[in-house]
């Protein structure tokens, strides 16, 4: 868990480094350990608000996908939790949505199956639905 805390500092210090992103690499096939590290940006923010949280972490990972969209993407899925039990954020989940629609992998779709039997969450099912499972 420190381990966890300590990238997610240096996300929010350091944005899409080199460093940062090869981190996130050799995790990506982790899904409990992205969620961790996306929970753990949401705590670390110094907002006031819990939505203005939510949307200052959808930014930073904006910017991570940005450098590697596949990475961005994976991270993001973690965020469509708190983000659709949050009230207001509905422009943070139909961003995450547009991004997902978009970019398309293998490991996007674990995470979504993971997020989706953890939780049941219905944004993260719409878009494991929508993305990934044919009629």
């Amino acid at each position: 868990m420190n381990s966890q805390v300590a990238l997610s500092t240096r996300i929010i210090a350091d944005g899409p480094s080199f460093v940062v992103l090869n981190e996130l690499r050799i995790i990506l096939d982790k899904p409990e350990i992205l969620g961790a590290i996306v929970a753990s940006l949401i705590r670390l923010e110094r907002n006031d608000s819990h939505l203005e949280k939510v949307q200052n972490v959808m930014a930073r990972l904006e910017a991570i996908a940005n450098f590697d969209e596949e990475i961005g993407c994976c991270m993001m899925v973690h965020l469509l939790e708190t983000a659709g039990d949050t009230i207001d954020a509905h422009d943070t989940c139909d961003g995450i949505a547009l991004w997902l629609d978009r970019v398309r992998s293998s490991c996007i779709e674990k995470q979504l199956r993971y997020v989706v039997g953890v939780s049941s969450n219905p944004c993260a099912e719409e878009s494991l639905m929508h993305c990934y499972c044919t009629s």
